[in-house]
C-alpha cells in the first residue's frame, strides 16, 4: 500500500498539488518492517493504559497497522468487542503533514478488516493530525 501510495504521488499533475507532494521526500516502511519494530517493542512491561503508540510520520500507516495488531493481540486489554475497539482507536495515534493521508490509512485499515474478518477490530486511529511537529518545534509554537 505504501509503495503504490508514494508512486501515485509521484505521479499527480500539478494542478492538484503533485509537485508540492513530491517535494515532502515520502518513503514508506514496508508492514513486514514495522511488525517486528512493534514485536520488538517491550509492551508486556507497561500496564495497559499506558501503551500508546505514536508514529509522527504515519505515511501509509504500516506502523499504525502493526501497532494495532500487535496491542489486539494482548491478552490484558478489554475482551468485550465495543470496549477493544475503543481501547485501540485510542491507544494508536497517528500524524502525518500529508492531508490526505489518514484517508489511505483508512483504506488499509478496511483491507485488513476484510482479509482477516471481524474477528480482529482493526479501528481507525481517532486520533489522527497534520501537524509539523519540527516546525513548531523551531519556531517556539
Amino acid at each position: 500500500m505504501g509503495l503504490l501510495y508514494e508512486r501515485a504521488i509521484k505521479e499527480l499533475p500539478s494542478y492538484i498539488g503533485g509537485d508540492k507532494w513530491t517535494d515532502l521526500q515520502r518513503h514508506y516502511t514496508p508492514i513486514a518492517i514495522a511488525e517486528k519494530m512493534l514485536e520488538l517493542l517491550p509492551l508486556e512491561r507497561l500496564r495497559p493504559e499506558e501503551r500508546i503508540i505514536f508514529d509522527p510520520a504515519a505515511g501509509s500507516g504500516s506502523l499504525l497497522l502493526a501497532a494495532t495488531s500487535r496491542l489486539a493481540g494482548m491478552s490484558d486489554i478489554p475482551e468485550n468487542l465495543e470496549a477493544r475497539k475503543s481501547y485501540l482507536a485510542n491507544h494508536v495515534v497517528g500524524n502525518d503533514l500529508d492531508q490526505y493521508a489518514d484517508l489511505v490509512i483508512q483504506l488499509r485499515y478496511t483491507l485488513a478488516k476484510e482479509s482477516l474478518g471481524q474477528d480482529i477490530p482493526f479501528p481507525f486511529p481517532n486520533n489522527f493530525t497534520h501537524q509539523d511537529y519540527e516546525l513548531q518545534r523551531i519556531s517556539g509554537k
